[in-house]
């Protein structure tokens, strides 16, 4: 064989070779993205929470509002409480 048709039947095998290598390489980058999604769902949230101040101590006030236990029934008695206020705020406005 000649020299420049070896050369010619390397390079097109090497080109094979990483043709294949490129294609595997992208089903790998493929899992690892599918994998991330999440953590890059929830960087996200987070983001959207620490660039607004209001919405981060609103969120710190319940928690320090509703304590360590009992936000069950804390929850309950607001539900309560606001329907309450909502029926009397109807029956005034009637009147």
């Amino acid at each position: 064989m000649k020299p420049q048709a070896q050369g010619m039947s390397r390079r097109a095998e090497l080109q094979a070779r990483c043709e294949a290598q490129r294609a595997l390489l992208a089903d790998h980058l493929y899992e690892i993205e599918h994998r991330l999604q999440g953590g890059d769902r929830a960087l996200a949230v987070i983001s959207r929470v620490i660039s607004r101040p209001a919405l981060l101590a609103s969120g710190a006030a319940m928690l320090l509002a509703l304590g360590r236990g009992g936000w069950w029934s804390r929850l309950s008695r607001g539900v309560v409480l606001f329907a309450t206020a909502r029926r009397a705020y109807q029956l005034f406005k009637k009147q």
